[in-house]
């Protein structure tokens, strides 16, 4: 009985999902060719929107006016963590940068759970290569030390910001890259 009940409902479940999917209305009547040259334009259509994306990062950063709001924090070894984009970025101001690392519902040196860590830039560059803008620095401050920034930012908006230390250590923030003007973080008081 138990197996009549089991085929049963396996079977409703794929006669409803054979019901539910229903094709394109736009496409429907469209010859494979026809299709294909959609697949075609949509594909050069999403390109150019990567390449200007991309032209207006590379002004970001050369403004020196930028966040990487992150998302995911990964460490040394790779795991991950997922945090609050709002409290967690790797932000430049023209001749300074910022890192905040912060823990929603702990109490930290900065007052949002975590470090907040200032630096003067020394050592600035970046980079268009047509598929991403890359961005190396190099920063130093009391709290922060020596460190470098490794940035890589692709054409949908999505960073990558590895910071690296003279102590050995190495950080990794996620998250979307926008102008200084356009983010949306809460900057804790600075460690040192």
């Amino acid at each position: 009985m138990k197996t009549i009940l089991v085929l049963s409902f396996i079977s409703l479940c794929c006669i409803f999902s054979g019901y539910t999917q229903t094709q394109n209305p736009d496409t429907k009547n469209l010859t494979k060719e026809e299709r294909k040259t959609m697949r075609k334009a949509k594909k050069e259509e999403d390109k150019r929107k990567r390449q200007e994306a991309l032209i207006v990062f590379e002004q970001y950063a050369e403004n020196r006016e930028w966040v990487v709001e992150a998302h995911t924090v990964f460490n040394r070894q790779g795991e991950s963590l997922q945090m609050d984009p709002t409290i967690n970025f790797v932000g430049v101001n023209k001749e300074e940068t910022t890192v905040q690392l912060s823990f929603n519902g702990l109490m930290g040196w900065n007052g949002v759970g975590g470090v907040t860590l200032d630096g003067k830039i020394g050592k600035y560059e970046h980079s268009n290569d047509g598929k991403s803008v890359n961005i190396t620095m190099s920063a130093m401050g009391s709290g922060l030390g020596v460190v470098d920034i490794f940035l890589t930012i692709s054409g949908d908006g999505n960073a990558r910001a590895t910071v690296s230390g003279n102590w050995g250590d190495r950080i990794t923030f996620q998250g979307r890259f926008v102008s200084l003007q356009e983010s949306k973080v809460f900057k804790g008081t600075p460690t040192y």
